[in-house]
């Protein structure tokens, strides 16, 4: 079974991660912000070190980052997702936006 990888566990990203580990899904997590990793993994992910550790292994990646600025750091800076990625990797980015 493929590791889903989360970016950011915050109001979208913590709900969703937990979802899956009660599915039986393995999780792979990530984010800037220690708090939110301490309270999940409890519950059994498995903890990404860097964006780029999250990437090294055949998975779907999954951001759930405020805007583009921050979902483009994540990716190509040095240090970002891009530099782990293998083939047939699955990126998806999703964004709480504003409803206007």
């Amino acid at each position: 079974m493929k590791k889903i990888g989360f970016i950011r566990l915050d109001i979208i990203g913590k709900p969703i991660s937990k979802n899956l580990i009660k599915a039986d899904y393995l999780i792979i997590i990530y984010d800037l912000n220690s708090t939110h990793i301490e309270k999940l993994l409890s519950e059994g992910p498995e903890e990404a070190i860097s964006l780029k550790d999250i990437a090294t292994e055949d998975k779907i990646i999954t951001t759930m980052l405020p805007n583009s600025t921050y979902v483009r750091a994540a990716v190509i800076n040095k240090g970002g997702i891009i530099g782990g990625a293998k083939p047939r990797m699955i990126f998806l980015s999703t964004q709480v936006i504003e409803i206007i």
